[in-house]
């Protein structure tokens, strides 16, 4: 749904505005964008909140215990981050193309960015599930007392 509110402000404030980069209309430009960020935020959002919410609920237990080792579990998150955001890419795109037509040059490298993209950004969404300790965690500000 965001990603469509994105799609109609774009459209509506900067459409007509807006050169044709290369003679694409801005729409069509911008759309292959959106989708590909819904992508990876939900391929980033997967894994790490079922990191985080495992950790802060406590049942991590539950999945330390599986008999699985550390590359089956990594893999399995992973997977699961890229399922998802590959699901929402392709309903996402699904949506937009009802508005906006969307050509596509080439389905072979659309596939590799995807799965790609959504492989990078779910292993960092376990980095960052594995790192943070609270839902609102945040780097350490630096007070004036700390620095030299």
């Amino acid at each position: 749904m965001s990603t469509l509110l994105f799609l109609a402000v774009f459209g509506v404030a900067l459409g007509r505005h807006a050169p044709a980069p290369g003679g694409v209309p801005y729409l069509v430009f911008v759309t292959p964008g959106l989708v590909m960020m819904a992508m990876l935020q939900n391929a980033y959002a997967n894994t790490s909140s079922s990191l985080l919410v495992a950790k802060v609920q406590g049942n991590i237990v539950d999945l330390l215990l599986a008999p699985l080792g550390p590359g089956e579990f990594l893999t399995g998150m992973a997977l699961g981050g890229v399922t998802r955001g590959i699901l929402v890419g392709a309903l996402t795109a699904l949506a937009a193309a009802l508005f906006v037509p969307l050509p596509l040059a080439n389905l072979a490298l659309c596939l590799f960015y995807a799965v790609g993209g959504s492989l990078l950004f779910a292993l960092l969404g376990v980095l960052g599930g594995l790192w943070a300790q609270k839902m609102d965690h945040r780097l350490p500000s630096r007070t004036s007392s700390s620095r030299r």
